[in-house]
């Protein structure tokens, strides 16, 4: 389709992401990837989902830029489903036709309440956006949608409900001091949204999806076990992708912060993580 012109930045050219230039060139692609893949050709764009942790949980879209020509969104601090449907809502509204805008109330996003779009300070990028960079080899535009309070106010408007100011970091603002970091010496999947590159150990149960992980292990050497709560002796070592198991259990991304030579045991899902220094015997 034509390119929707917008006050946005927008692709002036061909699309340069793994999809164009070498589409059948999967090596090392694991199922997340493929994933991707296949949301971006069926649907114009994926969403990655983050949990919440010391940060408010947020979402965006991969491959709105390479579908529509226009910068990738994000949200904060509200449900999986709902920040998926505003995005969704979003990219359908670009493809009918209607440019994205900064600064200019939108009601096609959340039905009954308006919203607005920001542009993203650059020095988010590399907090917050690992899995774009993956896709196209450098950091595309972003924007992201701001929503109000009950009252329809936003974090720039007196009275705005204080409340809600934790849950929506200003990211049309650099990036403050006091945003929890990725330490640039800290491998990628310490993102967690970069799981699909990451290899774990675990045993039969938990491969063969039988068993839940009730222990985590971070080695000194940064390598990571996720296990049942069977006796190991005798049960052969298996690698697994992360991914694979963040699929099944999301509850796992409460650990993603678990420092080297740490352990975590859980008596079952949904049980608080018991976490200690030192590694099992």
């Amino acid at each position: 389709m034509d390119l929707i012109p917008s006050d946005v930045p927008m692709r002036s050219g061909p699309c340069h992401c793994r999809l164009c230039l070498a589409p059948d060139d999967r090596r090392g692609w694991d199922r997340g990837d493929h994933a991707l893949a296949e949301h971006i050709r069926d649907w114009g764009w994926h969403l990655v989902m983050i949990q919440a942790s010391a940060t408010p949980a947020w979402t965006f879209t991969v491959g709105m830029s390479h579908t529509l020509g226009v910068a990738e969104a994000v949200m904060f601090g509200l449900s999986d489903a709902t920040m998926g449907g505003a995005l969704n809502n979003l990219g359908a509204s670009v493809r009918a036709g209607r440019p994205l805008r900064y600064d200019e109330p939108r009601s096609e996003i959340f039905e009954g309440h308006p919203a607005f779009l920001k542009p993203v300070d650059p020095s988010w990028n590399h907090e917050l956006f690992g899995y774009a960079h993956w896709l196209y080899g450098e950091h595309p535009p972003m924007v992201q949608v701001v929503w109000s309070d009950l009252q329809d106010r936003f974090p720039w408007d007196d009275g705005f409900d204080p409340t809600f100011a934790a849950r929506q970091p200003e990211l049309w603002n650099p990036i403050p001091d006091s945003w929890p970091r990725i330490d640039d010496s800290t491998p990628p999947h310490f993102l967690w949204q970069d799981s699909h590159s990451t290899v774990c150990i675990t045993d039969p149960l938990v491969a063969g999806d039988t068993h839940p992980v009730l222990l985590v292990v971070h080695e000194e050497d940064d390598t990571w076990q996720a296990l049942s709560d069977e006796d190991p002796e005798g049960m052969p070592s298996l690698r697994i992708d992360l991914s694979d198991l963040l699929d099944r259990d999301p509850t796992l991304l409460d650990l993603q912060d678990l420092p080297a030579g740490w352990m975590a045991e859980r008596s079952e899902i949904g049980r608080d993580w018991v976490r200690r220094s030192g590694l099992p015997e």
